[in-house]
């Protein structure tokens, strides 16, 4: 008999899966506070109800493939396209906050992001 390989629980997945339902719980307490009379049945509650089940649909899916082994293998990380992509929005905060104009921010990120 052929004895497969053990598999190890996903430490990193299971730290995402858990973010990610502490997010959809997050969103599910902010539509209880929310004070919107809507005299429809589909108001302002449904969207954050739909985002909130999705991440919980989400969290439970990686979970369940963090315990079984079954995600992908990491890449090893690239700084520079972080760098990029951030320096570009720090460009786009500053201009903003200066009045350097919205437009010239958002075309410096979207020059940094697709060089990165």
């Amino acid at each position: 008999m052929a004895t497969s390989p053990q598999r190890r629980i996903d430490v990193a997945g299971l730290v995402i899966a858990l973010l990610l339902l502490v997010l959809a719980g997050l969103v599910w307490w902010d539509i209880t506070k929310l004070q919107i009379l809507s005299p429809y049945d589909l108001g302002p509650k449904v969207m954050p109800i739909v985002v909130s089940g999705g991440l919980v649909l989400l969290g439970i899916g990686n979970a369940i493939g963090a315990l079984r082994g079954d995600l992908p293998a990491r890449d090893s990380l690239d700084w520079n396209p972080i760098i990029l992509i951030l320096g570009g929005l720090a460009c786009l905060i500053i201009l903003i906050a200066i009045g350097g104009g919205f437009m010239i921010g958002t075309a410096l990120l979207f020059a940094t992001t697709s060089a990165a």
